[in-house]
């Protein structure tokens, strides 16, 4: 069995997600009873399944977080799980569950009087990342300020993809901020490095009222 830190992942697992390793997470989690896990690691677990596209299983790893929240009580990440799987089963094309996840994800916000602002995040540590989806590997990652919210867009231009992201808020401006990531072909870029080339973001002002 893995080392379990206190209220939180095993530290093997942990430590894999920090270096951005999601198919080793994959092989460590899998390799365990599903009941055996807290819910911290089946939020690593459906992560690393969703990062290399087996859909439901991510879906019922996530939904196992969901329910291991709501057991200890942890109604913020409760709602968080929620809304992942709504935004990712929306991505797949199923609406119906995944207004049916955002509905309840909502209603633990409301029955809970938590502030519904700090949950819209993507994260709390405002860094945004890109991952390789055929290893899970992560290949660049940035710390934003303001704190980047909504789902990212993606696309190619002149052969190198571009990432953007709306930010801002209430007490920001709101606009739009797009990422040129490190090509292919860099060999200065590892994973979890960034390139040595400096990408500076161009930011565009949502029109969005």
């Amino acid at each position: 069995m893995c080392p379990r830190r206190a209220g939180g992942a095993p530290g093997g697992a942990q430590s894999l997600a920090d270096e951005g390793r999601w198919v080793d997470i994959d092989l460590l989690l899998g390799s365990l009873e599903p009941g055996d896990l807290v819910p911290e690691e089946h939020e690593l677990h459906a992560i690393a399944l969703a990062l290399t596209r087996r859909d439901d299983p991510a879906a019922a790893a996530m939904e196992r977080a969901h329910s291991g929240w709501l057991e200890v009580g942890d109604t913020r990440r409760a709602a968080r799980s929620a809304w992942w799987l709504g935004m990712y089963l929306m991505d797949l094309g199923h609406r119906a569950p995944a207004m049916g996840w955002f509905q309840r994800g909502a209603r633990i916000v409301e029955e809970a009087e938590l502030d519904e602002s700090s949950m819209m995040r993507m994260g709390d540590s405002g860094y945004l990342r890109a991952f390789d989806k055929g290893t899970g590997e992560k290949v660049w990652e940035h710390h934003m300020t303001p704190t980047p919210h909504g789902t990212p867009m993606t696309y190619l231009h002149e052969g190198r993809q571009v990432l953007v992201v709306a930010v801002g808020g209430s007490t920001q401006p709101a606009e739009l901020v797009a990422f040129a990531l490190p090509r292919a072909s860099d060999s200065s870029t590892t994973a979890g490095r960034r390139p040595r080339e400096t990408i500076s973001p161009r930011r565009v002002p949502s029109t969005s009222r």
